[in-house]
């Protein structure tokens, strides 16, 4: 699990740290329509080594989470689950992960990201964000 990282002033969005020189941080903007726009980024060594575009999107009336690290063409994880505080989104035909979840607990958002490992059992990442206000 992922210690938190203290939040940036004047910077919305959610942070997490591994180390002082381990870290991730991803924001996002707020809801426009059907829309949410988000970017993340990695350090280990205390250098950025992953950065990834992020939207939450209505696609054929269900929402969908488009991942597109570094720059690549986005792969579509489509809600599968969810509750008033919580929500799945899903791609059995993705390498890795396959379900991303999100689950909001106060302040904090937890994050999981499962789906095969190198030896084939079911490998997951948790992280916890804290939320940081603007």
């Amino acid at each position: 699990m992922l210690k938190l990282r203290p939040c940036q002033p004047g910077l919305p969005g959610i942070g997490a740290q591994l180390t002082l020189e381990n870290w991730g941080e991803e924001h996002w903007l707020p809801p426009a329509g059907e829309l949410m726009l988000g970017v993340n980024r990695t350090a280990v060594a205390g250098k950025p080594t992953q950065f990834e575009f992020l939207r939450i999107t209505h696609i054929d009336e269900v929402p969908t989470h488009i991942a597109q690290p570094n720059g690549a063409a986005g792969t579509s994880f489509k809600r599968s689950a969810g509750g008033p505080n919580w929500i799945r989104f899903s791609n059995l035909d993705h390498d890795f992960p396959q379900p991303i979840e999100y689950h909001r607990d106060g302040d904090m958002l937890k994050a999981s990201f499962a789906g095969p490992g190198q030896d084939g059992a079911t490998m997951t990442i948790p992280f916890e964000f804290q939320t940081c206000s603007g």
